[in-house]
């Protein structure tokens, strides 16, 4: 992986035409896109690796082209069109990373708890995951804990549902048990003397749930025609966990001998329980003779749903490319902030966006918030117009975010550059339209009132403020948001509010108090 992700990136990172370059950027942009949907495949597990390795690459490559790390004599700038493929990629392989994370945070998959009864009485509310009660549509009733579940939640319909259903955290809770029975007789027969070892140390969560992937994936191989593949993608797997576990330990100096000794024994049990599943069983993949097996294949592996959960689960707490998402988003807010190259800190604004549109509740960290807000006052127009582009995707889908940067925003109605100034006007249009009511409404139409009645002010910001508060006073307006959230309501700061009545004195108003354009102005002038 490493071999073949350097190759590709040094040929794409070569200027002009020298090395087909220009053949070779339009490759890795498909190919990231393909890696990035099977990222969350347990059949592809190289995708994850592969992404990981151009990541940590072109976040080098990034950081050499900035100012941030000093240039030898003789070290060749990047190029541009190489720079805006590697931001671009950066910043999908940092937005995948920041979905995961999201979902994971939204709609983790939980193990039961050992101590669970198997059985319970007929439930009356629905157990589904996905937290709605009862509908009219096609439901299952789990023959373990009796819970009610949507058939489309389980991947399931009318026509295919099986004799017996165990629901997903009925199976968790079998492979708890069972999983700890398995330990409890392998410790017993290898633990040393004198050591007091709890059996939760050995059994995690992360060693159910990679059990269960591994389940699925031998089921998956002796039942479909690509068994070679999947049987490829068990040792793959196989592979990263047992050089997981067979890492050297920690040898800092709180940690007792005793425990440094538990933890290196723990480890090597879990590296023989996963050795010896090596090879996949031929025929019936739950053979008899495998003690780490009991049951049937249908109860030991969670159904089209519940892998799907169970993957994202795996991906986001163990994966190394999601794991090190703090440190991606760290590289692009410290290159948004480079000093020199105004390319830079504009391409690594664009690549924070794609990773905001994935979680937009990023944009509220204190972090982000500062480095957006610095680009606002940025000496570039095409970095502060970018920065202000970002911040207006998002303040009506997440209208948290136009309090949090409403007085930057007012600023940026008084900003040099046209194109930015307008960027400006159309959110605020945005943010009243949807919600009449919003307390930073006086601030924000006296500052608007001010550049219209300026008369150095360009006609096109002028026109654009007048087609505003046509819209805002004349024309009928939902106070409903389109996003079904109300924006929230904000105080206006007293200094960020001008003297409206000396904006009122010079201002060009007439009759019900529209601000009249710079066009019927002029035609007014000449007809007189």
């Amino acid at each position: 992986c490493h071999f073949f992700a350097t190759q590709l990136l040094q040929r794409c990172a070569k200027r002009g035409q020298d090395g087909g370059a220009s053949e070779f950027r339009p490759i890795l942009g498909n190919l990231v896109d393909d890696l990035l949907l099977l990222l969350l495949s347990p059949e592809y597990p190289s995708a994850s690796m592969l992404l990981l390795i151009m990541n940590r690459i072109l976040a080098n490559d990034m950081l050499k082209a900035s100012s941030i790390v000093p240039k030898t004599a003789g070290t060749p700038h990047a190029e541009a069109t190489y720079l805006n493929t590697a931001f671009d990629v950066l910043g999908k392989i940092s937005a995948a990373a920041a979905g995961i994370l999201a979902a994971y945070r939204d709609k983790p998959l939980k193990l039961a708890s050992e101590k669970d009864n198997g059985a319970s009485t007929a439930k009356v509310e629905s157990s589904c995951h996905c937290g709605r009660s009862h509908t009219q549509q096609f439901m299952l009733n789990c023959d373990d804990c009796k819970g009610w579940y949507h058939g489309e939640c389980v991947c399931l319909t009318k026509t295919n549902v099986p004799r017996v259903w165990i629901c997903d955290d009925c199976r968790l809770k079998r492979m708890v048990v069972e999983e700890t029975r398995v330990f409890a007789e392998r410790a017993k027969r290898t633990q040393p003397k004198g050591m007091d070892l709890c059996l939760s140390e050995c059994v995690s969560d992360t060693h159910i749930l990679r059990q269960l992937l591994l389940n699925h994936l031998t089921e998956e191989s002796s039942s479909t025609l690509d068994s070679p593949a999947r049987q490829f993608a068990r040792k793959v797997h196989l592979a990263m966990w047992i050089e997981e576990l067979s890492a050297p330990q920690a040898t800092g100096t709180d940690i007792e001998d005793s425990d440094r000794a538990k933890n290196a024994f723990v480890s090597r049990l879990l590296c023989d329980h996963f050795l010896q599943q090596w090879d996949a069983p031929e025929g019936d993949v739950q053979a008899a003779k495998n003690d780490h097996t009991v049951g049937s294949s249908s109860r030991r592996c969670l159904n089209k749903e519940g892998n799907m959960r169970l993957m994202l689960n795996l991906t986001a707490t163990k994966s190394g490319l999601v794991t090190s998402f703090p440190r991606q988003i760290g590289l692009l807010l410290q290159l948004m902030a480079d000093e020199v190259q105004t390319s830079v800190r504009k391409l690594s604004v664009k690549a924070i966006s794609q990773v905001l549109e994935a979680d937009p509740t990023l944009m509220l960290h204190s972090a982000v918030k500062k480095a957006v807000s610095d680009r606002f006052v940025d000496d570039a127009k095409s970095v502060r117009e970018a920065a202000v582009a970002l911040v207006g995707n998002f303040v009506v889908q997440t209208p948290e975010i136009a309090n949090a940067f409403h007085s930057s925003l007012l600023k940026c109605l008084n900003d040099d550059g046209v194109s930015v100034k307008k960027r400006a006007v159309k959110i605020f249009r945005q943010i009243l339209e949807n919600n009449p009511t919003y307390l930073g409404r006086a601030a924000a139409c006296a500052v608007l009132l001010r550049r219209a009645a300026d008369p150095k002010e360009d006609d096109s910001v002028r026109d654009l403020i007048h087609e505003f508060f046509v819209k805002l006073w004349l024309e009928a307006s939902s106070s409903v948001p389109a996003s079904g959230k109300k924006l929230p309501t904000r105080e206006p700061d007293e200094e960020s509010v001008p003297n409206v009545e000396a904006v009122a004195a010079v201002s060009p108003i007439t009759g019900a108090g529209i601000v009249t354009p710079p066009s019927a102005i002029a035609s007014e002038e000449t007809s007189s």
